[in-house]
């Protein structure tokens, strides 16, 4: 005697909802992690760019051998090296100083001197999210130092 297995090959609607729910959760866990990171990426590519622009103005005097000033125009959110090519600060960091020249005009600077001098100066990139970027210019060897002090 033979018995008949009634067995049916399939999902049932419960679980095919259940694994879409899942998928679901799954892909906005991944795009809050991936803009997370873009954002972070930006945060990070500006602290570079700035730093390095810093570091540009301290060689440039060195090789010239005359003062080069490092300039942020408060009025413009901008930076740049004696005026030269402006680059935009974003809308999301402010730029706070201690130290630093007041130029007139919502200008301020940290001039590099040819002797490796600086006037010398501390920043702090306060970023909308809580945390702070300190950098470091120091006068008499004008080494430029970054760090990322905790919210």
């Amino acid at each position: 005697m033979k018995v008949k297995k009634n067995s049916s090959s399939g999902f049932t609607l419960i679980e095919l909802l259940v694994v879409l729910v899942l998928l679901g959760l799954l892909s906005s866990l991944v795009f809050l992690s991936v803009t997370g990171g873009i954002l972070g990426s930006e945060e990070k590519r500006f602290c570079q760019d700035f730093r390095y622009t810093l570091l540009r103005a301290r060689a440039a005097s060195l090789l010239r051998g005359e003062a080069v000033t490092f300039q942020i125009n408060r009025g413009k959110r901008a930076y740049s090296m004696d005026g030269r090519k402006w680059l935009e600060i974003p809308e999301t960091v402010q730029v706070e100083g201690n130290e630093i020249t007041e130029m007139g005009n919502g200008l301020f600077g940290i001039t590099f001197y040819p002797d490796g001098s600086s006037s010398g100066a501390r920043l702090d990139l306060r970023w909308s999210d809580g945390n702070v970027d300190r950098i470091f210019v120091g006068r008499l060897f004008g080494q430029v130092k970054m760090i990322h002090a905790a919210s």
